[in-house]
């Protein structure tokens, strides 16, 4: 897998809910990409 960014996103939902997602960006074929890789309710 090429070489990018890992990140982790936390998201305040309605109802008072939130998510977390981790995620990476990374660059492939010259084209930049967002993969999720975890996703936490």
């Amino acid at each position: 897998m090429p070489i990018g960014l890992t990140c982790t996103a936390n998201l305040a939902l309605s109802g008072g809910r939130s998510v977390e997602y981790d995620y990476r960006i990374f660059k492939e074929d010259s084209k930049l990409k967002v993969l999720i890789t975890n996703i936490r309710r």
